[in-house]
C-alpha cells in the first residue's frame, strides 16, 4: 500500500541519484573545458560551461522538487470529509492537517465540512452525506456505523478520532456519587445520544433501570445540575466537565469507558467504493490526518488555538482546557493515534444486540479495516 513512509523512501532513494548525477556531470564538464582549452578552442568553452550548469541547475531543481514530496508535481485530488458536529478540540486533527499542509504533501485539496442541518434544524447524518456523493469521508459514532451497515450502507471505518469514549455522568461533588451503585435513588438527565452507552453501564453493573429515575435531557447546559433539578447529567468529559471546572466547581465523574463499556464516538470512514477503486487516495488522506492528530497532541495550545479559527465565538480557556482534557482519549497509553481494536467492534456489536438495536448479529469485521492504519504505521 502505497503511503506517505514509502513515499518518502522513495523520494530519497531518487535524491541519492540525481545528487550523482550532477557530481557525474559536473567532473564531465570540467574534463570536457580541459579538452576544449588543450585543442585552443576557448571561444567554445564558454558556451560549453553555460550549457553544461544549466543541465546541472535542471538536476538540482528536479532535487528539489523531488525532496518536498511526488505528489506536488500533479494536480491535487479534490476530497471533502463530512465532519460530526460543530467547530471543537474533537477535529483539530484535520484542522491542523490543513493548517500545517499535510494533505496538501499528499497531493490532496481537503474541503473540511462541519455538521449541516435541514429546514427544521435537524442534524444531516454524515453518513447521508459521503454515501451521497457528497463528501468522500466522514466522521460518525461507531455504534452508529454498524446500524447504518445492517440497513445496506456501504460504509468502513479506516480510523477512529477519540479511542476512549469521552461521556461521564457527571455530578456535584458534595452529592458523593462516584460509582455506578450511586446512581440507584437519583434522578439522572441523560440524552438521546449517550442512551446507549448509558444503558450499556447499566446493565453492566447489573442496576435495574427501574431503581434509577432516567429523564431524557433536553437543556443541554450545566444548569440542571446546579439548580438541583438533576443529581446526574451526561456529560463529556471534554465539554461540560470543563464547563463546571472553569466556574470553580468540584465534580465527580462516572466514566463509562472505565467500567468496559467501549465503542468509539467518532470514527473515520469512507465507502467501499472508494476503497476498492482507490485505496492511494485513502492511504493518503489518511496519512496526512494521522500526521495531524499526532501534531495535535503534541502541540496541544497551538491546536487549540486553531480551533477559533472556525468559531471565534468559542472560550480560548475553554478550548485549552478540553485540549488537554483530550489527549489521553486521542492517544492512550501504549497506543498511537487514530488506532482501533477488533475487541471494541466485538464490545459494541454486543451492546446493539443486547439492546435490540440490530435485528441479528453482523460480520462486525466488513464494518472496520486496519489495512490503511497498518501500512502508515509499518505494522
Amino acid at each position: 500500500m502505497v503511503n506517505g513512509r514509502l513515499r518518502s523512501l522513495k523520494g530519497v532513494a531518487q535524491l541519492k541519484y540525481l545528487r550523482s548525477q550532477v557530481g557525474v556531470m559536473i567532473k564531465d564538464c570540467k574534463a570536457a573545458t580541459q579538452a576544449e582549452v588543450n585543442m585552443n578552442q576557448r571561444d567554445r568553452a564558454p558556451v560549453f560551461l553555460v550549457s553544461g550548469l544549466l543541465v546541472v541547475l535542471a538536476l538540482l531543481t528536479a532535487c528539489t522538487a523531488v525532496g518536498e514530496g511526488s505528489q506536488a508535481a500533479g494536480p491535487a485530488d479534490e476530497v471533502t470529509i463530512q465532519l460530526s458536529w460543530l467547530p471543537d478540540v474533537e477535529f483539530t486533527g484535520f484542522y491542523t492537517a490543513l493548517d500545517r499542509g499535510f494533505y496538501a504533501d499528499e497531493g490532496l485539496d481537503v474541503t473540511l465540512q462541519h455538521v449541516q442541518f435541514d429546514e427544521n434544524g435537524v442534524p444531516i447524518s454524515s453518513i447521508d452525506v459521503v454515501t451521497g456523493g457528497e463528501a468522500q469521508f466522514g466522521v460518525v459514532d461507531g455504534g452508529v456505523l454498524l446500524e447504518a451497515r445492517e440497513s445496506g450502507a456501504p460504509i468502513v471505518a479506516i480510523a477512529t478520532i477519540y479511542q476512549r469514549h469521552p461521556l461521564a455522568l457527571t455530578s456535584l461533588a458534595e452529592n458523593e456519587i462516584v460509582q455506578p451503585q450511586d446512581l440507584v435513588g437519583k434522578t439522572v438527565h441523560v440524552s438521546f445520544v449517550s442512551q446507549t452507552v448509558y444503558n450499556a453501564l447499566l446493565a453492566s453493573q447489573e442496576i435495574d433501570p427501574a431503581e434509577v429515575n432516567t429523564v431524557e435531557r433536553t437543556d443541554f447546559t450545566i444548569q440542571p445540575l446546579l439548580t438541583g433539578e438533576a443529581d446526574v447529567i451526561d456529560a463529556w468529559v471534554t465539554n461540560e466537565v470543563v464547563d463546571l471546572e472553569l466556574e470553580g466547581y468540584e465534580v465527580n465523574t462516572i466514566l463509562p469507558f472505565e467500567y468496559g463499556i467501549a465503542i468509539y464516538p467518532d470514527v473515520i470512514f469512507t465507502t467501499e467504493d472508494l476503497i476498492a477503486s482507490n485505496p492511494d487516495l485513502v492511504a493518503r488522506f489518511l496519512a496526512a490526518t494521522l500526521r495531524g492528530m499526532r501534531t495535535a497532541i503534541d502541540e496541544p495550545e497551538y491546536a487549540a488555538e486553531l480551533t477559533l479559527n472556525y468559531d471565534d465565538t468559542l472560550s480560548a480557556e475553554k478550548l485549552d482546557a478540553s485540549m488537554f482534557r483530550s489527549l489521553p482519549l486521542l492517544n492512550p497509553a501504549g497506543s498511537q493515534p487514530g488506532l482501533m481494536t477488533a475487541d471494541v467492534w466485538e464490545t459494541t456489536h454486543q451492546i446493539l444486540l443486547d439492546q435490540k438495536m440490530l435485528a441479528g448479529p453482523l460480520d462486525v469485521t466488513e464494518a472496520y479495516t486496519m489495512e490503511f492504519l497498518n501500512a502508515y504505521y509499518g505494522e
